[in-house]
C-alpha cells in the first residue's frame, strides 16, 4: 500500500492546482500483485484536504475482458455524488459517484475515446465486480476498509450529505 507521503507526491506530479476542498480518489489497479478482470485485486485511496481518509480494495476493470468493454485510462477526472443507472428503481439504480465530466478509455480490441459514459464508482452486486467498465467495490466485509470505515460513508460525510440526498438528486451533486 501507499503511505501518506507517496500519495503527495503522485497528487502533486498530476494536479496542477490542487484544491484542498477537493475530495481526491486515486484508484490503483493490480495494486495486490498481477491485475485481472474480475477480481477486486486494485486499491481506492482517498485524499481530502492533504490528509489520507482510508483505503480500500476495488475493482478497476471491466469484470470480463470482451471486445468493446472499456476500462478507464489512467488520468483526473471528476465525479460527483449521484445515482448509478439514473432511470432505473433500486437495486439497480443506486446512491454511487457519477462522472461529472469527459474521461478517457481503452476498449479492448478497438482503441482509446474521449468523452461520457457513465462510468460511475459503485458498489458491485451479486458477489461479483458487476461491471462493463464502473469502478466498483465488494459489498460485505470488503465494503469497508481495514478501520471498519465504508468508502462511500468517508465520501458522504465529506460531502455532507446522506444517500437519501443523492437518490432525490440523481442527476448528482458536489
Amino acid at each position: 500500500m501507499l503511505t501518506q507521503d507517496q500519495l503527495a507526491k503522485i497528487l502533486r506530479s498530476k494536479i496542477r492546482n490542487f484544491d484542498t476542498k477537493t475530495i481526491y480518489v486515486l484508484a490503483v489497479r493490480g495494486n495486490e500483485g498481477a491485475n485481472r478482470f474480475g477480481v477486486f485485486d486494485d486499491r481506492a485511496y482517498v485524499v481530502y484536504d492533504w490528509t489520507l481518509k482510508g483505503t480500500w480494495r476495488m475493482n478497476t476493470d471491466p469484470t470480463t475482458d470482451q471486445v468493446g468493454r472499456a476500462s478507464l485510462l489512467p488520468g483526473v477526472y471528476q465525479y460527483r455524488a449521484g445515482k448509478h443507472h439514473i432511470n432505473d428503481p433500486a437495486p439497480r439504480g443506486r446512491a454511487a459517484f457519477v462522472q461529472a465530466g469527459p474521461v478517457r478509455i481503452h476498449r479492448t480490441g478497438k482503441g482509446d475515446e474521449y468523452g461520457w459514459f457513465g462510468i460511475n464508482l459503485h458498489d458491485a452486486k451479486g458477489g461479483t465486480t458487476s461491471s462493463l467498465a464502473c469502478q466498483t467495490w465488494r459489498q460485505g466485509d470488503d465494503f469497508y476498509n481495514e478501520e471498519g470505515t465504508g468508502f462511500r460513508d468517508v465520501m458522504y460525510r465529506i460531502l455532507r450529505v446522506t444517500p437519501e440526498q443523492v437518490m432525490a438528486h440523481p442527476s448528482g451533486f458536489g
